[in-house]
């Protein structure tokens, strides 16, 4: 079974996105919480992620 890190908007808890764990490079996580963020209008500390 393949794990995910999910990408939530913390106001809403609807989730935005999701990438698998294997085969993430470093900074990935931070990186994808950027360009959600931008790409949305959020600020980086409105997006929590969660391994599932």
């Amino acid at each position: 079974m393949k794990k995910w890190i999910v990408f939530y908007n913390k106001h809403t808890n609807n989730e935005l996105t999701r990438i698998t764990i294997e085969g993430t490079f470093p900074d990935e996580i931070q990186a994808t919480n950027e360009l959600l963020a931008s790409d949305i209008g959020l600020e980086v500390t409105d997006i929590y992620t969660l391994v599932k």
